[in-house]
């Protein structure tokens, strides 16, 4: 069945505050996409273009001390949000539930197990809408560098009761390292 709108006209306001003027002069929809696009709407399920965004502060940073933030907006409300992360340790993903307001706000510290580099994360809302991607430039901090390695030999040793056997204890030292270290 179709419905005919001969006149149409509606003030809407977008997620900016911005009032949009709606007329339409003469269109035929069926009645069930009628339905479904005031539903969507209603939903808060935001269209390609609809305002959504995503976006991440600061750019770049060290890892362990520097807080990343992460904001995305126009989302679908109350929503399930994918969350992607691509860096050169590899990938990760998970997922944050929008607010009824379709915002998602999360932090996140680097840590020396994720590989220093250029990481690429984004989101997908349920709607379908990927966002384009952010970009966080990891750089190494100097506490996630090994500071010495312990080596001993003979790796093993077969000692009868009452026998003894030696061992040799070597540390090195990496990365500048020069203090003490207890064994």
């Amino acid at each position: 069945m179709f419905n005919t709108f001969t006149r149409f006209s509606e003030l809407a306001s977008n997620a900016a505050g911005k009032t949009l003027d709606c007329r339409l002069s003469r269109i035929s929809w069926p009645r069930e996409v009628r339905f479904s696009l005031a539903l969507l709407m209603l939903l808060g399920v935001p269209a390609v273009g609809r305002g959504a965004t995503f976006t991440t502060s600061p750019a770049s940073g060290q890892q362990l001390t520097t807080t990343f933030s992460y904001t995305g907006t126009g989302l679908t409300k109350n929503g399930t949000i994918q969350q992607h992360f691509l860096g050169p340790g590899g990938s990760s993903s998970g997922t944050i539930q929008a607010d009824s307001n379709g915002n998602v706000n999360w932090t996140y510290v680097y840590k020396c197990t994720d590989a220093p580099g250029t990481w690429y994360d984004w989101i997908v809302d349920p709607s379908g809408w990927t966002s384009p991607q952010v970009t966080n430039v990891v750089s190494a901090n100097a506490s996630c560098n090994q500071s010495y390695t312990v080596s001993v030999s003979p790796s093993t040793a077969t000692v009868t009761q009452g026998g003894s056997a030696s061992y040799t204890v070597t540390v090195q030292s990496q990365n500048g390292f020069s203090g003490m270290v207890g064994l």
